[in-house]
């Protein structure tokens, strides 16, 4: 008795990966709930992809903005020129003024936390918190520290670099830019799972494009190449073309110019 050989051949057209055993036993369900797997897979693939690259930009975006956000202030590092053998203790009040024409205008006042002289005593670095200002007063006016009162009173002149006043955020604010960054990355994740791999109106729609795009008879490498000579020869003929008749129309233009 002959035998018979039964040839079955992909459904699905070429160049897409055959469907796995996943997909057959959930009724045209992949792995990960994936709707019709393996149909239109380079256009779901490469779709997924410019989704995914959009928000990856969005979050690039995001993270670099927010890094220059203002946030609440829990403290300052302040630094000063301090008298010779001066200690400000720990936990001591501190007032800052600010100098117009000479006299004092109070900014605000905090409780320092640390104080780290310099090796030579002349210079120090302070940690104030619990700052409060004072009116409309804001720390970067600052130009002097008072600590104490009465005769123990240590005046301290904030030094005038552009770096002497410095902030320190209530948080880092890395841990904000990374959660609006990866927030903005999981939003792209499920809306790339939801509309390519699980919503059937638009995967529908990808499997559509994708066999249209296999009906697609492209050109030859050689018709391409012969098809751009062409154009950039007509690109020439027509600059040079005009170039002559630009040159003799304004010869002649100015010849009658002169002429009258």
């Amino acid at each position: 008795m002959a035998e018979q050989t039964l040839t079955v051949r992909n459904a699905s057209g070429g160049g897409q990966p055959p469907s796995t055993p996943a997909a057959a036993d959930a009724g045209g369900e992949g792995g990960f709930g994936i709707y019709k797997w393996g149909r239109g897979y380079w256009v779901r693939v490469l779709s997924a992809i410019a989704v995914g690259m959009l928000f990856l930009a969005g979050a690039g975006w995001a993270w670099r903005n927010l890094a220059t956000i203002n946030l609440p202030a829990k403290g300052y590092t302040v630094e000063v020129a301090v008298p010779a053998d001066a200690k400000i203790a720990t936990g001591s009040a501190a007032t800052f003024v600010k100098l117009i024409d000479n006299k004092d205008f109070p900014v605000g006042s905090g409780v320092v936390e640390t104080f780290t002289p310099s090796p030579d005593g002349k210079r120090a670095t302070v940690t104030v918190g619990q700052f409060k200002a004072e009116g409309d007063g804001v720390m970067r006016d600052a130009r002097r520290m008072d600590v104490g009162a009465g005769d123990t009173v240590v005046r301290a002149n904030i030094q005038r670099e552009t770096n002497a006043i410095n902030k320190i955020p209530i948080f880092n604010p890395t841990y904000l830019q990374g959660s609006v960054a990866g927030l903005i990355m999981l939003s792209g994740l499920v809306l790339i799972y939801t509309f390519v791999g699980r919503r059937p109106s638009s995967v529908d729609f990808l499997i559509a494009t994708d066999e249209e795009m296999r009906k697609v008879n492209w050109s030859t490498r050689k018709t391409i190449i012969n098809s751009t000579l062409v154009v950039i020869s007509a690109t020439f003929l027509i600059a040079g073309f005009i170039f002559v008749w630009d040159t003799i129309l304004k010869k002649a233009l100015m010849d009658w110019i002169v002429r009258f």
